[in-house]
């Protein structure tokens, strides 16, 4: 299988990989969180309820690299019928950097070596607790993939203060 749709019922909790997937449209856009809208084969009805607004969502590319392409939460759930499938179920969900969009970074970051770590390191600060809207679960949960090469010293040395940037904009800085 070239990819993999799964979803989660808790945070922290086991994925559980979806097998009625019949299609998935990515909408990647500049500056903005990724989106995804995902359609499943339901001709019981019985994957209608399963899926619930805000159940956290990933997609992996099983190809090449295992990668995680989409990580978010489900936005929308609409079951309907399709002449071809018969009864279909469409999942849209927004990546878990929403959240960042409309927070501004004010702080100064100094001594990464990796872009990866410098982009985590951003994140866990403006990470938002007590809601259903956690940028990440924990920095181990495999949400972040490690640069493949280390910078000089101070190449990636930012300071954000006073530069009302939202911290999506400073991440794809």
């Amino acid at each position: 299988m070239p990819a993999t749709f799964q979803y989660s019922t808790s945070l922290g909790g086991a994925w559980t990989t979806e097998n009625n997937l019949l299609r998935t449209t990515i909408h990647d856009m500049l500056g903005l969180p990724l989106s995804i809208d995902v359609t499943l084969a339901d001709p019981t009805n019985a994957r209608e309820r399963t899926y619930t607004e805000y159940i956290r969502i990933r997609f992996i590319d099983n190809i090449n690299t295992n990668q995680i392409i989409f990580l978010g939460k489900a936005s929308k759930i609409q079951p309907h019928y399709d002449p071809v499938y018969g009864q279909i179920l469409t999942i849209s969900g927004k990546d878990n950097l929403q959240s960042l969009l409309n927070q501004f970074i004010n702080s100064n970051y100094t001594g990464f070596t990796r872009r990866s770590a410098l982009v985590q390191q951003i994140v866990n600060d403006h990470r938002i607790t007590g809601t259903t809207d956690t940028v990440t679960t924990s920095p181990d949960s495999g949400e972040f993939q490690d640069s493949t090469v280390a910078e000089p010293a101070t190449q990636l040395d930012t300071n954000y203060v006073n530069s009302r940037k939202s911290v999506l904009r400073a991440i794809a800085e």
